[in-house]
């Protein structure tokens, strides 16, 4: 009876000790789930979207027409004389800027294909996005000095056409959103169109108008606050808890920018590195996983796939440089 007993309590011990196993194995691939709640996530999961949308505050781009060459003409101006439109621009002298004339240019276009024209070059690990919208921003903010000293000198009509082709620029570069650099670009240049928009309809009295551009401003500020700053930290400033809410972003983002950004950070899972050291060795192994089938997934969005391309194959050599980069900008 009692050697039963040994028996039984021995093959106890082996199903338990095999169920844990078992158990044990069957976590190795668990990958970290998603920490926000379900209207958070019908919130960060949605398309990008303003109201009033921005087409219908400033309506001016009527012109079935593609901007983009308008405005890479505008950075190679700047790059050729950056003097010119930088700290040394001055406000005050009247002559033509090429810069000015091709941002104004592209005014009235109704679209834009700038960075996406070569989605492989500026969907990396280098920030290669950075330097022309950093050209064109420098050069809106000579504009917008521009058009200032014109309102000053009661020349309302003139400095409009500077600050609807600045809201113009904002909006293509906010629509397009191939990153997140170039949605932040958009937005800021909307917000200086719009509130110089709005400054000269207070002058003139216009008080319908400057409500409508007020108003606007007041939602792109909003918005920015409550939907892209909270997703800015999530891809870009990796937290403890975040492993499972980039992998919700990167399979159900409904806005191809955030989906995107959040497949660059699963190529930072992959090796954990700089800011995704908190990921699990399964979220490391799901990351390579996904990547692996959306670069070769030829039904996906041409952007989304060279997206994944690039970080399912980025080194961590590469990874480092990016964290360095980063560290040394700040």
């Amino acid at each position: 009876m009692w050697g039963n007993l040994r028996g039984w309590g021995i093959s106890a011990v082996i199903v338990l000790l095999t169920a844990g196993g078992i158990w044990y194995l069957s976590t190795l691939n668990d990958v970290s789930p998603p920490t926000w709640d379900q209207a958070t996530q019908d919130k960060y999961l949605a398309k990008v979207e303003l109201s009033p949308a921005p087409r219908s505050v400033v309506q001016v781009m009527t012109n079935p027409c593609d901007a983009g060459d308008d405005y890479r003409a505008a950075i190679t101006a700047y790059e050729a004389n950056k003097n010119t439109y930088g700290a040394k621009f001055d406000y005050k002298s009247t002559a033509d800027f090429e810069a000015f004339d091709d941002i104004l240019k592209g005014t009235d276009c109704s679209q834009m294909t700038l960075l996406a024209k070569d989605p492989a070059e500026y969907m990396g690990y280098q920030g290669a996005a950075i330097a022309p919208l950093r050209a064109l921003k420098t050069v809106v903010t000579a504009m917008t000095k521009r058009a200032a000293m014109l309102v000053n000198g009661r020349k309302a009509d003139e400095a409009k056409k500077y600050y609807q082709a600045i809201f113009s620029l904002g909006t293509k570069l906010w629509e397009e959103r191939l990153v997140w650099d170039e949605l932040d670009a958009g937005q800021e240049l909307m917000a200086t169109g719009a509130l110089g928009l709005a400054r000269i309809a207070e002058e003139e009295k216009d008080t319908d108008r400057y409500a409508t551009l007020k108003a606007f401003d007041d939602a792109r500020s909003k918005y920015v606050t409550d939907v892209v700053m909270p997703l800015l930290h999530v891809t870009h400033n990796f937290s403890s808890d975040a492993p499972g809410n980039i992998f919700l972003l990167a399979r159900s983002s409904q806005d191809r920018m955030w989906r995107a950004e959040a497949i660059r950070q699963l190529g930072r899972i992959r090796w954990n590195v700089g800011n995704a050291e908190t990921a699990s060795a399964a979220d490391q192994r799901a990351a390579t996983r996904l990547l692996t089938k959306w670069a070769d997934d030829p039904t996906l969005d041409p952007v989304l796939r060279t997206t994944a391309q690039l970080a399912r194959d980025v080194s961590e050599i590469d990874l480092q440089k990016e964290v360095t980069a980063g560290q040394q900008e700040q």
